[in-house]
């Protein structure tokens, strides 16, 4: 079994570890303020849960509170123990990943490797078509080609990656579910994509390290929906789905990422980027997808107006990735279009 490269799994004990333990759920409560936000989990979290699972079932509490922390135990446990399969994506996607800094260089080899997918290049096809149904002329591999010089690799490979990422993951039994994760995977990518342009960094790959930032969360509700089935009306997947997201989406995220052979600094980035003190090699990611996750909850559901934005423009990562305010004050003000024009395609 893969194991995230973290020590949040080593059991504390005795009462110091307690306190810690203690400590670290009062602090990752969310806060009255975004700005004073940092959008991590404590390893002593993790640990709470593995000396939970130690003990006998019947020892633990009863009753709505009871079985909502024994859902997320389960979950927990069956996550660690890969009680479940976990999905395949396409070899292009695979590819176009790898491809990192290069993406934008790219025109051919996304091209050829989506030529292969009839599925994803009727993607890159219904993007460029005219409103008449007309296609570029020549074969298929050539008009594809047509359809990333069209729309810039960047944008021809975003979008196939996220196509082939939405068949292989969003999908299941509570198609609501998935599609209100999809809907919150493609705001984090575009956060990612946002933040990038105001740090100038990541710019090339930022909207797919946004998008692999969230791909745990389906996995887990897969998990969370499968369990809620030995609890009927005790309680909600609503209920206990928030928390559980954000204690184990890491560690779900670093799994898959694992299992679809991408670069371990990828799997490294989405086991760590909640962690209180990442390593200075994953600081500045680390840093961004916080940014882009605070974007995403002051920008998305509630539409806020960029009069607003004064919250998010105060926040310490702001200043620590040296964001000039007013062009990230700009750039925020395009997310809700960009969101939108995305999830259209």
């Amino acid at each position: 079994m893969e194991r995230a490269p973290s020590h949040a799994r080593r059991p504390a004990a005795g009462g110091a570890s307690e306190r810690a333990v203690s400590s670290a759920r009062r602090s990752s409560k969310p806060r009255s303020s975004l700005v004073s936000r940092d959008y991590v989990v404590a390893p002593e979290e993790l640990a709470a849960l593995d000396r939970e699972l130690a003990r006998p079932v019947s020892s633990r509490s009863r009753g709505h509170k009871g079985a909502a922390h024994e859902v997320t135990l389960r979950t927990w446990k069956s996550l660690n123990q890969r009680r479940f399969e976990l999905p395949e994506l396409p070899q292009a996607a695979r590819k176009m990943i790898k491809l990192g800094k290069q993406l934008g260089r790219s025109t051919d080899r996304i091209a050829a490797w989506t030529s292969k997918h009839p599925q994803l290049s009727e993607v890159l096809m219904a993007a460029i078509r005219r409103p008449d149904g007309l296609e570029p002329p020549g074969n298929r591999r050539a008009q594809l080609a047509a359809a990333v010089r069209s729309l810039g690799p960047t944008q021809a490979a975003n979008m196939v990656v996220a196509a082939a990422i939405r068949q292989s993951l969003f999908q299941g039994a509570n198609q609501q579910v998935m599609d209100d994760l999809w809907r919150a995977a493609v705001g984090s990518g575009i956060s990612m994509s946002l933040v990038a342009q105001a740090a100038d960094r990541h710019v090339e790959r930022a909207f797919i390290l946004g998008l692999l930032h969230e791909v745990g969360k389906p996995v887990l509700a897969s998990i969370v929906l499968r369990v809620l089935q030995d609890f009927p009306d005790q309680v909600t997947y609503r209920e206990v789905a928030p928390s559980i997201f954000r204690l184990m989406h890491c560690r779900a995220a670093f799994l898959l990422i694992r299992h679809w052979d991408l670069p371990h600094g990828l799997a490294d980035l989405a086991a760590r980027h909640h962690d209180p003190a990442p390593s200075r090699q994953l600081r500045t990611a680390t840093d961004m997808l916080r940014l882009a996750a605070a974007t995403s909850e002051l920008c998305g559901e509630r539409q806020r107006p960029p009069s607003q934005y004064g919250v998010l423009l105060g926040h310490r990562l702001v200043r620590d990735l040296h964001i000039e305010r007013d062009t990230f004050k700009h750039l925020l003000a395009l997310y809700p279009g960009a969101v939108a024009s995305f999830l259209s395609h």
